[in-house]
């Protein structure tokens, strides 16, 4: 039999006691209906109250009709023991109880009597053990009953109901409730800590079926919120359950940065950070979504082998023009994602990918590509060692040029080649990043082609010429020389045979184009060819080597000017010269009186492009002259002799104004006429409107061949009239009108001979300093090297010429050891180095 006491410890974990209590063995019937949530459990007893019967006329009955048996001993000990705590053997209690005990539901149903009270049990109710349980007796040969109907019903509980929620700030947001049950419908209500919440506050929307809508979320809204359901009809039943609601945030991005830029050249170091706020705190993702035409891509991270993704950032180590296009990072936390895009342009440098040599031949059509890759697309030019104006030339077509996936492609055609278009050509790109040139050669091949195709080359005996056949051809031609024909005849003879055969062999074995010959008598003048061919086509120069002589006579000499000290000649060349052009005059002259007397004259020779003069010559004289032409072949026939008379001494010609220069009017001395010029007269007037105010005209006295305008008026013009005196009077004058400019060139101080001269002082004060610091630091330099090898002759003349001794000091040996006294070392001279003085044996001094 079970204890009552052990019993208990049971029913305090399992059940829960009922108050309702049945009679039996009792006399009458009744139902009642009891309605029990899921999992709950059962207890009722049936007492047996009348005399005469006991427990053993009171059964239950469960729903099936089977009447429901007690535990055994055995099984009451093992629940006690599970009430208990032991847990080792509860396997086996249920193993034990669901043969006999059980309602294949799972729950467990038995009886229990004890002192007239038959007690139903059911430990936990399920809707499987609901139905109508029965305590039956019969009184007095009837039957009666007490029945008890259980209703089990799901009880209230929460799905899908997070005791930790969050709101998503700015929008219209939801806090999730729901409770199921199987009964009636429910009633929900919603707490914010110690707000009531209803249909009335406009922030908050009840759905009816559960969930609360928060509108437009701020921070404020986070906090604890009590959701509660309770049953609208039934048995009332209630439940509740507090959320933790906080606010989160969507991710946004408020921006991408690329630094240095979006705009890098390529072998950067570049960084893109991508800025975003969220709650939770965002994840970053990144990846390329077009290349840098903008064609789409399906590119990931992993993909990825130029850049790394640190956190929110993207590094490229030396970003590649490849990496150029968009990238996408994505911002994401767990309410929400954002995406941004970046596009990247990468600048690369030009370079020239071809701008070959050209070859072409004259005539002929080519075409002169130059092609450049960079980004942004380089702009691409040739030109003609810098210069574009061969693009001007019909002959060329304006230049194409054709973008590329890569860069540029430039094109000129020249449809008809000539030699000018040879050279080189600069191709040079440009895209802002950089700057290229590359030069290409131009090589255009032609047939030979002569400047000169013929020449005139004059020569006389001993005369070095230079024979050329200079000629311009691409490839090098093949020269030959032949003679073709002889000044003075047909060359029949061996002898000009021989020399024929020399000379050419002279002209066609050296490898220039030119050749010095000297003429000699095997020299023949005459008709030289000269033939150059190449594979393009063959051309000819004639040279005429001809004998030179000196030009004929002087057509006509006349004088055009004539002073006291010189005479000025007009002279007309020969009129034929067989020869070289004339290149001077050459006169001879001497005193009338003289001439005849020696052979010896003065020489005056001129340049074509010399005045004709004769200066210094004596007042009031005659003189004898004669002329001659000059050429390369040398001084031609002399005139007859010429008889021209200086005048008396008389007043100097007129001055020759000098540029200016250093704020100083100059002018050229004069002739003088015979006598010299001791001073010039300078007559200045200002102008007025345009005319002379002769009544401020100032006068001054120079002896220089200069006046210094500083002495005049800034901006204002003035008349200047200059004459030159000497020992006859003053010359005509010479004018001229000189605006005096509002700042004048300074004149330096000293002229450039003073200036040189005090160069070379400087440099030898500067050498004679240098040398006394030698002298007196180091006892070396000229000074020291004269002075100590003076010092050292003069000690070797004076010991030269003392060879007595006497200028030996006393222990030092002497020339001759003859003169000392050998007693006593008493020297018979002695010499007096202050004095000077000599004294001896025998001296009376």
């Amino acid at each position: 039999m079970i204890t009552k006491k052990g019993f208990n410890v049971f029913v305090a974990v399992v059940v829960i006691v009922s108050t309702k209590v049945c009679t039996a063995c009792f006399s009458n019937s009744s139902i009642e209906t009891e309605n029990k949530k899921t999992g709950e459990s059962f207890y009722k007893e049936c007492h047996c109250n009348k005399p005469g019967y006991t427990v053993a006329h009171i059964k239950w009955i469960d729903p099936e009709g089977r009447q429901i048996q007690p535990l055994s001993t055995n099984t009451v000990e093992k629940y006690e023991q599970m009430a208990k705590g032991d847990t080792k053997n509860k396997l086996h209690v249920v193993e034990l109880l669901e043969p006999d005990h059980m309602t294949g539901t799972g729950s467990k149903v038995y009886t229990e009597t004890e002192e007239g009270t038959v007690k139903l049990y059911i430990d936990s109710l399920s809707t499987s053990v609901a139905g109508a349980y029965k305590c039956e007796t019969e009184f007095e040969g009837t039957k009666y009953t007490m029945t008890y109907n259980i209703k089990v019903y799901d009880g209230l509980y929460f799905v899908n109901t997070s005791t930790s929620q969050h709101l998503i700030l700015g929008e219209d947001s939801p806090i999730n409730c729901e409770v199921r049950g199987n009964l009636n419908q429910l009633n929900y209500g919603w707490d914010k800590e110690e707000l009531s919440i209803d249909n009335d506050n406009i922030k908050y929307e009840l759905t009816g079926d559960g969930p609360l809508i928060v509108r437009n979320v701020s921070n404020d809204d986070a906090g604890i919120y009590k959701c509660s359901a309770t049953e609208i009809d039934g048995i009332g039943n209630i439940i509740e359950q507090e959320i933790t609601v906080e606010v989160l945030v969507k991710p946004v991005i408020s921006e991408i940065r690329a630094s240095p830029g979006n705009v890098v050249l390529a072998g950067s170091n570049v960084t893109i950070q991508c800025l975003a706020e969220g709650t939770p705190h965002p994840e970053f993702f990144w990846k390329k979504v077009a290349d840098k035409r903008g064609r789409t891509i399906n590119a990931t991270q992993e993909q990825n082998t130029t850049w790394h993704q640190e956190i929110n950032t993207i590094l490229f180590e030396e970003i590649l023009e490849n990496d150029a296009g968009v990238y996408e990072c994505t911002s994401a936390n767990r309410v929400g994602s954002y995406q941004d895009r970046i596009k990247i342009e990468v600048q690369v440098a030009p370079q020239i990918k071809y701008f070959e040599d050209v070859n072409a031949t004259e005539g002929s059509m080519v075409q002169v590509v130059c092609k450049a890759t960079g980004n942004p697309i380089p702009l691409i030019t040739v030109t003609y060692n810098g210069d574009e104006q061969f693009q001007n030339d019909s002959r060329v077509q304006p230049p194409q040029t054709v973008n590329t996936e890569y860069g540029a492609e430039l094109y000129v055609t020249f449809n008809n080649v000539t030699q000018e278009f040879g050279g080189i050509y600069l191709c040079q790109a440009s895209n802002g990043v950089d700057n290229v040139i590359k030069e290409m050669n131009f090589t255009v091949f032609y047939p030979p082609h002569f400047d000169k195709p013929e020449e005139l080359i004059w020569g006389w005996n001993g005369k070095t010429i230079n024979m050329n056949c200079e000629h311009e051809s691409n490839p090098p031609a093949k020269r030959t020389w032949t003679f073709q024909a002889n000044d003075i005849g047909p060359t029949s003879t061996a002898e000009h045979a021989e020399m024929n055969r020399f000379i050419m062999g002279q002209l066609n074995n050296i490898q220039e184009n030119n050749m010095n010959l000297t003429i000699n008598k095997k020299m023949r003048y005459g008709v030289y060819e000269c033939v150059v061919q190449n594979e393009l086509g063959t051309a000819k120069k004639i040279v005429h080597l001809k004998e030179a002589y000196a030009p004929g006579a002087i057509k006509n000499v006349t004088i055009l000017n004539v002073t006291a000290s010189s005479m000025t000649f007009k002279i007309e060349r020969p009129d034929y010269i067989e020869g070289p052009p004339v290149v001077g005059y050459e006169a001879q002259y001497d005193t009338s009186d003289n001439y005849n007397v020696t052979n010896i004259h003065v020489n005056r020779t001129w340049g074509l492009d010399r005045k004709f003069i004769v200066e210094r010559l004596k007042p009031s004289t005659t003189y004898t002259f004669k002329f001659a032409a000059k050429n390369e072949a040398g001084v031609g026939v002399w005139t007859d002799t010429m008889e021209f008379e200086t005048p008396e001494t008389s007043v100097p010609e007129p001055p020759t104004w000098d540029e200016s220069q250093n704020g100083n009017l100059r002018w050229k001395s004069p002739e003088a006429n015979g006598n010299p010029i001791d001073h010039y007269i300078i007559e200045y007037c200002p102008f007025y409107d345009q005319v002379v105010n002769f009544s401020q005209c100032n006068e001054q006295n120079l002896t220089a061949t200069e006046f210094p305008l500083d002495n005049l008026d800034k901006s204002r013009t003035y008349r200047i009239k200059l004459r030159a005196h000497n020992l006859h009077g003053l010359s005509d004058f010479v004018e001229k009108v000189l605006t005096i400019p509002e700042k004048l060139v300074a004149a330096p101080v000293l002229s450039a001979g003073a200036i040189i001269g005090l160069s070379i002082v400087v440099v030898f004060l500067l050498l004679l300093l240098f040398d006394l610091l030698l002298l007196c630091w180091r006892r070396q330099g000229v000074i020291a090297t004269c002075y100590f090898k003076k010092n050292k002759e003069k000690n070797e003349n004076l010991q030269s010429r003392d060879k007595k001794g006497l200028l030996v000091k006393e222990g030092e040996a002497r020339p001759d050891d003859s003169l000392t006294r050998p007693n006593n070392g008493h020297r018979e001279f002695e010499y007096n180095k202050t004095t000077g003085v000599i004294t001896g044996k025998h001296s009376t001094v």
